[in-house]
């Protein structure tokens, strides 16, 4: 199973086509493509892959991602130089490319939001329960 370090906890499950069957139904998942040539190192797998593979994350809900909540996650970003653009409270793709840069280095190369990483903003609450 593939480890963020620091993402905190393990947040991408595995390789596969759909979200985790085991999960539970309350949380919520993105997913991303990883082009072949990046996978074995992304996985820290020991082969390499002849194609694009999908991997899964935990993200926030939908219902989570209100418009005041992403104008806070532009300007956690901006005030990290990695958003330029105005607070609009959209998720635009200027928003998107900050968020690719802002989880990059800490080993998920995604434009979609993480939970880990909204957490780590202090965008989402870390419930009890997690």
């Amino acid at each position: 199973m593939p480890v963020f370090p620091a993402l905190g906890p393990p947040e991408v499950t595995s390789l596969r086509d759909t979200a985790p069957g085991s999960a539970d139904p309350k949380t919520c998942w993105s997913h991303d493509t990883v082009a072949a040539s990046a996978t074995a190192t992304l996985f820290r797998a020991s082969h390499q892959h002849d194609a694009p593979h999908v991997y899964w994350f935990r993200a926030p809900c939908p219902e989570q991602m209100t418009p005041a909540r992403i104008a806070s996650l532009q300007r956690a970003l901006a005030a990290r130089g990695l958003y330029a653009g105005s607070i609009s409270g959209q998720m635009n793709s200027a928003t998107q490319d900050a968020v690719q840069a802002y989880q990059a280095p800490l080993g998920l190369d995604s434009r979609q939001l993480s939970l880990a990483a909204a957490r780590q903003m202090g965008l989402i609450d870390i419930g009890l329960e997690d």
